[in-house]
């Protein structure tokens, strides 16, 4: 499981790639996967610059060589975001990267998104909102949404499927579940972990620094329940 996020860190025993967004991109590498993705403010809002989207891709595609890249998504709406992808994912074939379709309301139902999965190797499922729930606030809820599509979007359509955002509470609730998992992105960790996190760094919420957002990634992992 590759476990994408905006640091340029390494864990032992864990596959951790770069989550680049037009917002933030400095964690490209050579020989690391990277995950580009819109945002959430982005689909929430339905606005975004197609052409730098495009060249960050491209950009993504040139030093890592493994670009998956989130087809831009519009929250809620599972038949805008179905024709966001026909729309845009030859665009982003073109410059080499490996469109990634989000399944907006999947929990409802796939119909809208039709031959389209017949056609797609990478689907990416929201856990970090619902249209109806915040995942943190209800984290067994979408957990239970989630792998009630999981089986047979990995197992019996072969497809790799990503976790957007997910909450750590909704993670360790997924349990054995998460073998099914390809990938998830995060970036929840660099907030300061609790309030004597926060004292020790004279006040600061944020991680500042390189080797602060690491040891923040794994104790949030711990969490989550990912690694032990």
């Amino acid at each position: 499981m590759i476990i994408y996020v905006p640091d340029p860190v390494d864990i032992d025993d864990v596959e951790v790639g770069c989550l680049c967004t037009p917002a933030r991109c400095d964690c490209l590498m050579r020989g690391r996967h990277t995950l580009v993705d819109v945002g959430l403010r982005a689909a929430r809002e339905g606005v975004f610059d197609v052409g730098r989207y495009l060249k960050l891709a491209a950009k993504a595609v040139a030093i890592g060589g493994t670009a998956y890249t989130v087809v831009p998504d519009v929250f809620c709406d599972a038949k805008k975001t179905a024709e966001n992808y026909m729309r845009y994912s030859k665009l982003l074939k073109a410059v080499g990267a490996e469109p990634v379709l989000v399944l907006q309301q999947f929990y409802g139902g796939l119909d809208a998104y039709g031959d389209l999965l017949t056609s797609v190797s990478t689907v990416a499922l929201p856990a970090r909102r619902h249209c109806d729930v915040s995942c943190a606030e209800q984290p067994r809820l979408c957990a239970e949404r989630i792998n009630r599509v999981l089986i047979r979007l990995a197992r019996d359509m072969g497809l790799r499927v990503h976790l957007l955002g997910p909450a750590a509470k909704v993670l360790k609730a997924l349990g054995p579940a998460l073998e099914d998992v390809y990938s998830f992105d995060t970036a929840s960790y660099r907030r300061a972990p609790n309030s004597s996190a926060k004292k020790e760094l004279g006040g600061k919420w944020q991680a500042p620094n390189g080797e602060v957002a690491r040891q923040w990634l794994l104790q949030w992992l711990r969490q989550a329940g990912v690694v032990r």
